[in-house]
């Protein structure tokens, strides 16, 4: 909740239909895993948000391209998995953003791009 209720979680509060392209999902053909870009066309501000779940029990990949991943490594941090929030700078475990994106079984992750000139629109 306090996420969602926070600067970055208002890109989950839509008060009004968003654009078009505010939605960016891509599927793995090979399995019901999924992503999506929140804010893909930049049309709220710079910062994205990417969701992908894996509800299976073997592990996936998503080909989310170069374009959604970033030329650069680490224009995506991760937020939070299928365990925890990371909501403070510690330390925690990271699932990088790739062109393939890997995700365990029963996995999910949320990134956010905060639009510093790293990974660009979908």
């Amino acid at each position: 909740i306090a996420f969602r209720r926070g600067e970055h979680g208002r890109l989950l509060r839509q008060w009004e239909r968003p654009s078009e392209g505010f939605f960016h999902f891509v599927r793995d053909d090979r399995s019901p895993a999924l992503a999506v870009v929140v804010n893909a066309d930049l049309s709220q501000g710079p910062v994205r948000l990417l969701f992908a779940i894996n509800p299976t029990l073997a592990d996936a990949t998503i080909s989310v391209g170069p374009t959604i991943a970033g030329a650069a490594p680490g224009a995506w941090s991760l937020l939070a998995d299928e365990e925890r929030f990371y909501l403070s700078a510690g330390k925690h475990a990271n699932r990088p953003v790739e062109a393939d994106l890997w995700l365990p079984a029963l996995a999910c992750g949320l990134w956010i791009d905060p639009g510093e000139g790293g990974a660009g629109a979908a």
